[in-house]
């Protein structure tokens, strides 16, 4: 659920897959919500400005996130796998960039530098 600061209900997200949800994000400006859940190929980016849900597919190579945060300063989110695959994603334009067996064991955290 997203709720405001006064405790109104806005909207109930519906998660894709059956795990646990791992990690619920929000970006630097406050206007998207990014959701992981356990071994779900997928990320689910809410809009709490329009509403709009999107679900971000992560394709080959991550079916099994472990990882993600927003950019403190842009429109990316990092998502890293179990398997130490890397995928960037840019809101605005909408591109993802798969960086694929740069690490040997699972990208578990991160930061933006």
């Amino acid at each position: 659920h997203i709720w405001t600061r006064s405790g109104e209900k806005v909207h109930e997200i519906a998660l894709r897959g059956s795990g646990p949800c791992l990690s619920i994000r929000w970006d630097v400006e406050g206007e998207h919500v990014a959701i992981m859940q356990q071994k779900c190929p997928e990320i689910v980016l809410y809009n709490v400005h329009t509403g709009d849900q999107q679900v971000l597919d992560l394709g080959d190579g991550l079916k099994s996130p472990t990882f993600m945060e927003w950019s403190a300063v842009g429109k990316h989110l990092a998502v890293g796998s179990a398997k130490g695959n890397l995928l960037l994603y840019d809101k605005t334009t909408k591109v993802k960039q798969k960086f694929l067996g740069r690490h040997s064991r699972a990208i578990t955290c991160g930061t933006w530098a």
